[in-house]
């Protein structure tokens, strides 16, 4: 009666039921490994039902029964007989068998790492099943390509119930490109979801094998990275969409020391390289032309700190550098060859709005009257604060971030001569 409460007792008499069986045993002779050898084929007909049973509990009487069966006989009796022998080597097999299929499905076996300590006691049980006999230990590299093999089949399930859950392959056949891109960045953000808890609740027992754990989530992310080019094959030519998802992706493995420039991170980057460059490249050109017709039909009217072109240039000018370094590129010479070209970029256009406004300035002044009485006009207040705001933010847009000056130098001299003329 109390398996119809599996979960609490896990599988433990109460002491009442302890205290008959051993009266039992006692009064009519069951032999000691018998008795075991009985618990533990009940105990894996419950487990192989879907109940809970602690390992621990599996655990002590196959070691007993092992030590009985290997000639160390904690009960002091000397012989084993040919069945219990038998029945022994099948429960072996059938109690493997049932480790490595709670291992493959840990994630549904010990949700969130529940029963405290349950998934820990199953490998442990796992490595001394693995034994051949009680006092040799088993090699840790044959430990180890067990656990590998399970939680290779456990990252195809884990993916696999995730897509139904998500309800992905009825949607990614037939939905349009945007779709498809939704449902793969949600995706995403699910497939950190289960990563994150297997970190959170299942790291610990799995703490021995860090690096079988690490091959777990490349093979998952493996499996979610066929998803992913698939969507991204259908994504139409200079669509931006898809940055999103690389932020959150991104964000993620480059804080996991595992996974950080493993081999799905070094696939991200390389899908997402010719996307960022071919932004920027029409990025600069877009900002190179709105610069030429909005100083050709520039008012010189203030606003803000400067005129209306070069408070948008400078506002576009910062909103990509932080798009940029909001991407947080994980590989170094990359990341730093599109920090240089963007400094580049920003110092040739501000060295540009300041030789444009210095123009137009001049052409100002070669209009104005000569007398003592000459008074300022608004334009060439507007100019001049051009230039102070330029210098200002040279500082900001053109410097590197150790420190490098690009060409900020160039700007800061155009802004001193027209001072000093």
């Amino acid at each position: 009666h109390r398996m119809n409460d599996s979960f609490s007792c896990l599988g433990w008499f109460s002491p009442g039921q302890v205290f008959v069986l051993d009266e039992y045993c006692a009064r009519y002779g069951v032999r000691g490994c018998h008795r075991h050898l009985c618990y533990l084929q009940e105990l894996m007909e419950y487990a192989e039902g879907r109940a809970v049973i602690d390992p621990t509990l599996l655990h002590y009487s196959f070691a007993f029964c092992a030590s009985h069966v290997h000639g160390n006989r904690p009960d002091g009796i000397g012989t084993v007989t040919i069945e219990e022998k038998e029945q022994f080597e099948e429960i072996k097999t059938r109690l493997l068998s049932l480790l490595e299929n709670q291992i493959v499905h840990f994630r549904y076996c010990f949700p969130f790492g529940r029963p405290e300590g349950a998934l820990k006691a199953t490998l442990s049980l796992l490595e001394r099943v693995l034994m051949k006999d009680i006092s040799t230990p088993v090699p840790a590299d044959d430990v180890k390509k067990v656990i590998r093999k399970c939680l290779e089949k456990a990252a195809l399930i884990n993916y696999t119930r995730l897509t139904e859950y998500a309800k992905i392959e009825d949607t990614m056949n037939q939905a349009t490109p945007a779709k498809k891109l939704e449902d793969v960045i949600r995706l995403g953000e699910l497939c950190i979801e289960v990563l994150q808890q297997n970190e959170e609740n299942h790291s610990e027992a799995f703490a021995w094998w860090p690096e079988v754990m690490a091959e777990h989530a490349e093979i998952f992310w493996s499996m979610y990275a066929v998803d992913m080019d698939a969507a991204f094959m259908v994504q139409p030519q200079d669509s931006w969409d898809s940055f999103p998802l690389f932020q959150v992706l991104n964000n993620f493995l480059r804080g996991d020391a595992h996974l950080c420039n493993g081999t799905f991170h070094k696939h991200l980057q390389e899908l997402f390289v010719p996307l960022v460059v071919r932004y920027i490249d029409l990025m600069e050109s877009s900002i190179a032309q709105s610069i030429h017709r909005g100083l050709e039909q520039e008012t010189w009217q203030p606003v803000n700190n400067g005129s209306a072109t070069s408070e948008d240039l400078f506002w576009k000018l910062d909103a990509l550098q932080m798009f940029v370094f909001d991407l947080h590129w994980p590989e170094p010479e990359f990341a730093q060859h599109l920090e240089q070209r963007l400094k580049l970029m920003a110092s040739d256009m501000v060295e540009a709005c300041v030789k444009r406004t210095k123009a137009a300035f001049d052409a100002k002044m070669q209009k104005a009257s000569k007398s003592t009485d000459y008074r300022v006009s608004p334009s060439v207040c507007t100019m001049f604060n051009v230039l102070m705001d330029a210098k200002k933010q040279s500082a900001k847009l053109c410097v590197l971030a150790a420190g490098q000056e690009v060409r900020a130098l160039t700007v800061f001299a155009c802004v001193e001569c027209w001072i000093c003329s």
